[in-house]
């Protein structure tokens, strides 16, 4: 089924990101199969469908970031499901720490994980954003309104 979304090439979806018993946590639910030429239009399967297993994962705001790669990769990896939760600082089993976790502060946050199915290598990328208490807000309140409809057009369309 297609849907419009703001996946890109090189992207293969985004994972989800929530909190759980005061600790933020980390999954992923859907993932784009194939990219159409028209770049807004992808056709995404659920996660469950298919073998797909993590290799790597890393959360950070680009300077330092906790990093965690599974112990076999790029052979083996952990099988990715809509109920996996990895959770910030815990390496998942099979995984070992490349980095050490730093505490959670405000600011804005990137995840990565690389994963892979059948098919080939995988990409899931989100930013996301914490405010005081590590706690999540949404980052599009820090981002100005379109200032015209072609700025916003252009902006549904590549991004």
């Amino acid at each position: 089924m297609p849907i419009a979304g703001a996946v890109s090439f090189g992207v293969d979806g985004q994972p989800t990101v929530y909190e759980d018993n005061g600790r933020l946590c980390f999954g992923v639910q859907r993932y784009v199969y194939s990219h159409s030429v028209i770049s807004f239009l992808n056709w995404s399967r659920d996660i469950d469908s298919r073998d797909v297993r993590l290799l790597d994962l890393s959360v950070g705001t680009g300077g330092s970031d906790w990093s965690v790669k599974h112990e076999a990769a790029p052979v083996s990896g952990m099988r990715l499901r809509g109920a996996t939760r990895i959770c910030y600082g815990d390496a998942p089993a099979g995984f070992v720490t490349t980095d050490e976790p730093d505490p959670l502060v405000a600011g804005r946050y990137s995840i990565l994980m690389n994963a892979r199915d059948e098919e080939g290598s995988l990409r899931f990328y989100r930013q996301f954003c914490l405010a005081g208490e590590g706690r999540l807000v949404d980052c599009e309140q820090e981002k100005k309104p379109p200032a015209s409809f072609l700025e916003q057009f252009f902006g549904w369309v590549f991004g």
